[in-house]
Protein backbone atom coordinates (compact mmCIF):
# COMPACT_ATOMS: atom_id res chain seq x y z
CA UNK A 1 0.00 0.00 0.00
CA UNK A 2 1.36 3.41 -0.98
CA UNK A 3 1.64 6.25 1.51
CA UNK A 4 -0.74 9.11 0.78
CA UNK A 5 -0.29 12.11 3.13
CA UNK A 6 -3.66 13.59 2.16
CA UNK A 7 -5.47 10.59 3.64
CA UNK A 8 -5.48 9.95 7.35
CA UNK A 9 -7.47 7.93 9.85
CA UNK A 10 -8.98 9.40 13.00
CA UNK A 11 -10.89 7.69 15.81
CA UNK A 12 -14.65 7.74 15.21
CA UNK A 13 -15.69 9.73 18.29
CA UNK A 14 -12.82 12.18 18.34
CA UNK A 15 -13.05 15.59 16.69
CA UNK A 16 -10.77 15.94 13.72
CA UNK A 17 -8.27 18.80 13.56
CA UNK A 18 -9.24 21.57 11.15
CA UNK A 19 -6.59 22.73 8.73
CA UNK A 20 -5.93 26.45 8.73
CA UNK A 21 -5.96 28.29 5.44
CA UNK A 22 -2.48 29.69 4.94
CA UNK A 23 -3.28 32.14 2.15
CA UNK A 24 -6.18 33.56 0.18
CA UNK A 25 -4.55 32.63 -3.11
CA UNK A 26 -6.89 31.49 -5.87
CA UNK A 27 -6.23 28.43 -7.97
CA UNK A 28 -5.90 30.56 -11.11
CA UNK A 29 -3.33 32.84 -9.47
CA UNK A 30 -1.38 29.82 -8.20
CA UNK A 31 -1.30 28.29 -11.69
CA UNK A 32 -0.04 31.57 -13.17
CA UNK A 33 2.55 32.05 -10.41
CA UNK A 34 3.99 28.55 -10.72
CA UNK A 35 4.14 28.72 -14.51
CA UNK A 36 1.60 25.96 -15.03
CA UNK A 37 -0.89 28.19 -16.83
CA UNK A 38 0.38 29.28 -20.20
CA UNK A 39 -1.25 31.31 -22.93
CA UNK A 40 -2.32 29.44 -25.99
CA UNK A 41 -0.13 30.46 -28.90
CA UNK A 42 -1.26 29.98 -32.44
CA UNK A 43 1.24 29.36 -35.21
CA UNK A 44 -1.24 30.21 -37.94
CA UNK A 45 -1.69 33.87 -38.82
CA UNK A 46 -4.84 34.63 -40.80
CA UNK A 47 -4.26 36.10 -44.23
CA UNK A 48 -5.64 39.64 -44.48
CA UNK A 49 -7.00 38.95 -47.98
CA UNK A 50 -9.06 36.03 -46.69
CA UNK A 51 -10.37 38.14 -43.82
CA UNK A 52 -11.44 40.89 -46.23
CA UNK A 53 -13.24 38.36 -48.42
CA UNK A 54 -15.03 36.93 -45.40
CA UNK A 55 -16.05 40.42 -44.30
CA UNK A 56 -17.53 41.03 -47.75
CA UNK A 57 -19.47 37.77 -47.59
CA UNK A 58 -20.72 38.33 -44.05
CA UNK A 59 -21.61 42.04 -44.48
CA UNK A 60 -25.45 42.21 -44.41
CA UNK A 61 -25.52 45.55 -46.24
CA UNK A 62 -24.29 43.91 -49.45
CA UNK A 63 -27.26 41.56 -49.52
CA UNK A 64 -29.78 44.30 -48.84
CA UNK A 65 -28.56 46.33 -51.84
CA UNK A 66 -28.65 43.30 -54.15
CA UNK A 67 -32.22 42.47 -53.11
CA UNK A 68 -33.35 46.06 -53.73
CA UNK A 69 -31.75 46.05 -57.19
CA UNK A 70 -33.50 42.79 -58.09
CA UNK A 71 -36.86 44.19 -56.96
CA UNK A 72 -36.37 47.35 -59.04
CA UNK A 73 -35.55 45.32 -62.16
CA UNK A 74 -38.78 43.32 -61.88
Amino acid sequence: MKFNPSLSQEPRYQAIPVMQITSKETLLYWLERTGRLKLRQSDAHPDSQILEELDDIIDPDNYAIEEEEEEEEE
